[in-house]
């Protein structure tokens, strides 16, 4: 792989990372009734 694609590959991997924490602190912070009956069910 040329540094071209490897920059993009780590720069992908790092926007999913944060996505995914950015949402795991909104849900955390503010669960959606979606979520909350979800594991009320469960």
């Amino acid at each position: 792989m040329s540094t071209y694609e490897e920059f993009i590959v780590i720069l992908t991997v790092a926007l999913l990372i944060v996505a995914i924490l950015n949402y795991i602190k909104k849900a955390v912070s503010k669960p959606p009734c979606s979520l909350v009956k979800n594991r009320r069910l469960t």
